[in-house]
């Protein structure tokens, strides 16, 4: 039984939480920098979520964004708010899906990915998500281009923003980030020169719209005339074959994360490399995406890619070489607040 004093304290602590739905509607619109995107994937008008965002900066006594013309911008306080609540969010989410899934009959998922995530990171982590969410099958699909909702039957497809999704309605996951990567053998070939990324074996990815053009333009630097190219058109393929020493490759650290775990590959030149495209899971109708089995399954994507977003340093080789104005390209990258790759 509750004493007095217990049963005051917590009265006293909730008084000091904000209004769910204004730290709602903050959430998704810092997530995006855009009270008008956030009404619509809150099925709000922008005037309510400015309203909303209002009443919640007058609550803390501070404002959460900078507002100039039709642009909003977090503030410093705005961004640490956001950090500090964007995952209790996500837990209040997982935890409500999980509970209204956890006694009901099992449901199944009709998914579609890229083979390239769905053997370099989907199937590492399925185990992981069916512990959180035993009573959920998964129909798993390959695909290397986007699927026709109409001609397959599919529930979601994990994309890549730069993919069209026409009519379809889309969440945010994460955005890449492209770093080079080779193996400990390969970089030992240029140990003494440091004109790695001048006269390496440069791998690409065909299939990819950002590669080593917007690398070098990035870092302000020229590779050789005369330096090799090898091309593939998925990016398993070209992480595998640099592993096998035959190249350098600027390719995702998500779908490396195994290679730079095991040691297969490094990074070496560290970890600021230039933002690729960004994941996001899509389905025919903003009903289907927040369905109780799609929206955990986002949920959890989402909290699993943002958990992993950084790899460890004890990967990365930057002792032995550095790119020029690395500094410059950390703020250049894209850091993702949302799902999509799809």
């Amino acid at each position: 039984m509750q004493t007095d004093a217990a049963t005051d304290g917590e009265l006293a602590s909730r008084k000091a939480v904000p209004p769910l739905t204004a730290l709602r509607c903050f959430e998704v619109a810092a997530q995006f920098e855009n009270f008008t995107v956030a009404a619509e994937h809150l099925f709000r008008a922008p005037s309510a979520i400015s309203h909303q965002i209002r009443g919640l900066e007058e609550f803390l006594g501070t404002p959460l964004f900078l507002r100039t013309g039709k642009k909003v911008v977090l503030t410093d306080v705005g961004v640490a708010y956001y950090e500090r609540i964007k995952d209790a969010f996500d837990l209040i989410a997982a935890a409500t899906c999980a509970a209204r899934l956890g006694g009901s009959d099992r449901e199944s998922i009709r998914l579609s990915v890229a083979p390239s995530f769905g053997n370099a990171w989907l199937t590492p982590h399925l185990g992981d998500f069916f512990e959180h969410f035993p009573s959920i099958d998964l129909h798993v699909t390959t695909d290397q281009y986007p699927s026709s909702f109409a001609a397959r039957e599919i529930d979601c497809e994990i994309r890549y923003s730069d993919q069209s999704i026409g009519k379809l309605e889309a969440l945010p996951l994460c955005t890449e980030r492209l770093v080079p990567l080779c193996s400990p053998a390969y970089l030992k070939q240029f140990a003494s020169s440091g004109k790695m990324l001048e006269c390496a074996t440069f791998i690409h990815t065909k299939s990819r719209s950002t590669g080593w053009t917007e690398y070098f333009g990035a870092h302000q630097r020229q590779r050789s005339s005369s330096a090799k190219s090898l091309y593939f058109d998925r990016s398993t393929y070209s992480l595998d074959v640099a592993s096998e020493g035959l190249g350098v490759v600027l390719e995702s650290t998500i779908l490396a994360r195994d290679d730079l775990h095991k040691g297969r590959l490094i990074a070496p030149f560290g970890l600021s490399g230039i933002a690729g495209s960004t994941y996001q899971l899509v389905a025919s109708t903003a009903e289907s995406l927040r369905s109780d089995r799609i929206f955990a399954f986002y949920n959890w994507l989402r909290v699993t890619l943002s958990a992993e977003s950084e790899i460890p340093t004890a990967n990365t080789s930057s002792s032995r070489a550095k790119t020029p104005a690395a500094s410059k390209t950390r703020s250049q990258e894209g850091h993702p607040h949302s799902i999509n790759s799809p």
